[in-house]
């Protein structure tokens, strides 16, 4: 086959391969601990069991490299389940979930490893907090624990044996945001704190739990109602002013239930239509929970409603996926914030329903969509990986663009190959990088896309290692890009190989060479020329039939012809 063909060859599949596929897009797994339902199996009995703590690593790396075998981008860890914590705590209490008890240290730190691993495997991690729940119907806690001794007037008890911190008490709120400040300044690397559905509970009555709450605690004179509704978002308000204080990269998101409410009244507050056909929970009026107050009040940078029913006519026309994904999509559109969809591998369909809510979320958005998968043991024990792999996450590709903060990412520099060590330069360090792996034939050619994605790769010292990719090092450009906090990523910046740049060449096929200032260079026959700064930014570009001479500032060079690349020095 002559190189031409080749070429269109490829470039056909390439056209073909990726047409389904979005500039970028949110792949999540929820990684439950709540009850143990997807991590971790083995509880460590002993503190500091080598043999336990091990145990339950090897489990959560086994989930991670089936989420990265699968091209996903993104962890939600459950890391408060039950006002508890999976990580050393000097406000609450390590969970019950790693050790069998509630307060007993498992003799590391969980989610140090969580982060680290996942940034291992090219994905971001998000801390999954329950902010209210302290027991539920079936788990219940000591006298002697630290919020029963400490402050037993904040919890909201039920006939139901559940018990919340009440969100009517002012300092409940702040206990919360000092909790989610305790996360985010010890570990400056997560990616992202995200709530789940739990705020008020079902179980809540008229006025009959928190009375005296509301009685003490409502100085504008709201309705019983619109003043729970207010407590809850002065607490996600109070979380999210927090995390932009101490560090504004890390994204806050929620996923309330996915029916937000059939009322018209409350729809009209805020001049939105109501989903049409929808019947199920009024959400707004019984939990108290309003997805379109943190979305108007830019209190949350993403939403992942929980859209666990299937498109009609698989599941019930009064809860179609294909009428609450679209609707979702206008109300984030509106107010300018991400829509990412949870969604249900755990009720059973077949596969092939999660590829039609694949697609819808897709149709309905083409530059941010996400789809979050609940829960992981069921993306697992179904063999989800390898469909969404084959059929829908052909390739890797980063989260979508934060694009309403103001944020820069400039490119990096110096990007040099010495064997198997990419390195470079970077001027801003607190984000992350992508490295791509370009075949030859089309470098050093612009990178506009993810196909040629290697994997993203958070480090501090501005190296990767090549060596598990040594079957591409003759045949593939390397190239690389700075991706900061918000998902902006600067020009992707190809290598060259300090070895192969300081060798002359066996035989080579030009002649370059440095004179009165300029770059001069002859090729022996009509060669596509590459020259490059020291610092990895293409300086000129072009066929050259015969003499090419380029006038420069003075500096370092890099001129490519093919795979030989010479240095010259102005």
């Amino acid at each position: 086959m002559s190189k031409s063909m080749l070429l269109l060859t490829l470039l056909v599949t390439f056209l073909f391969s990726t047409a389904t596929e979005p500039q970028r897009e949110f792949r999540a797994n929820w990684v439950a601990t709540v009850s143990n339902i997807d991590w971790p199996k083995t509880k460590i009995t002993t503190t500091g069991s080598q043999t336990q703590i091990n145990a339950q690593k090897a489990e959560l790396i086994s989930i991670l490299d089936k989420m990265q075998a699968a091209n996903m981008n993104a962890v939600f860890l459950q890391i408060r389940p039950m006002a508890d914590a999976l990580y050393p705590t000097q406000l609450t209490t390590w969970s019950s979930y790693l050790t069998g008890t509630r307060g007993r240290n498992p003799g590391y730190d969980p989610l140090a490893f969580a982060i680290e691993e996942a940034h291992k495997r090219g994905m971001e991690l998000h801390g999954w907090m329950n902010p209210y729940r302290y027991t539920n119907s079936f788990t219940s806690h000591a006298s002697s624990d630290y919020m029963q001794v400490q402050h037993p007037e904040w919890l909201l008890s039920f006939d139901t044996n559940e018990e919340i911190l009440n969100p009517g008490i002012p300092a409940v709120r702040t206990h919360i945001a000092q909790v989610t400040k305790e996360v985010i300044v010890n570990y400056p690397d997560i990616d992202g704190i995200v709530w789940d559905d739990y705020f008020y509970i079902s179980a809540i009555t008229a006025g009959e739990q928190d009375a005296a709450t509301y009685q003490n605690y409502n100085p504008q004179g709201l309705t019983i109602g619109d003043w729970r509704r207010d407590n809850v978002n002065k607490t996600v308000k109070e979380v999210y002013d927090t995390i932009q204080r101490v560090n504004p990269g890390i994204r806050f998101g929620i996923s309330p239930r996915g029916i937000w409410s059939i009322s018209k009244t409350a729809a009209n507050k805020y001049g939105v239509t109501l989903p049409r056909g929808i019947t199920g929970a009024d959400n707004y009026n019984s939990i108290y929970c309003d997805g379109l107050a943190w979305l108007s009040q830019g209190t949350i940078d993403y939403i992942s409603p929980q859209l666990y029913w299937a498109t009609y006519p698989t599941g019930s026309s009064g809860q179609d996926y294909n009428v609450l994904a679209p609707w979702w999509q206008s109300i984030a559109n509106k107010y300018g914030r991400h829509f990412y969809s949870s969604q249900a591998l755990y009720r059973g369909w077949d596969q092939s329903e999660i590829g039609l809510q694949i697609d819808k979320n897709r149709a309905v958005n083409t530059t941010s969509p996400g789809s979050v998968f609940y829960n992981t043991s069921y993306f697992v024990a179904e063999n989800y990986g390898p469909y969404l792999k084959t059929n829908f996450f052909q390739t890797k590709i980063l989260p979508p663009v934060i694009s309403w903060k103001t944020n820069q990412a400039l490119p990096v520099a110096n990007v040099q190959r010495n064997g198997n060590i990419l390195s470079w330069s970077a001027s801003q360090t607190d984000g992350s990088f992508v490295i791509f792996a370009v075949p030859r034939e089309f470098t050093p050619g612009s990178i506009t896309g993810f196909d040629y994605m290697l994997t993203r790769h958070w480090t501090k010292n501005n190296t990767f290692d090549l060596s598990n990719y040594n079957n591409l090092l003759s045949s593939h450009g390397f190239a690389v890009a700075y991706v900061n906090r918000f998902e902006t990523m600067s020009t992707p910046v190809y290598e060259y190989d300090i070895i192969s740049a300081d060798v002359a060449s066996v035989k080579s096929t030009f002649h370059a060479y440095a004179e009165g200032g300029k770059l001069n260079l002859t090729v022996y026959q009509p060669e596509n020329v590459v020259i490059y700064s020291a610092g990895g930014i293409v300086v000129y570009q072009g066929m050259v039939q015969d003499k090419l001479i380029v006038d420069l500032p003075r500096g370092v060079y890099l001129v490519r012809v093919k795979s030989e690349i010479k240095k010259i020095i102005l």
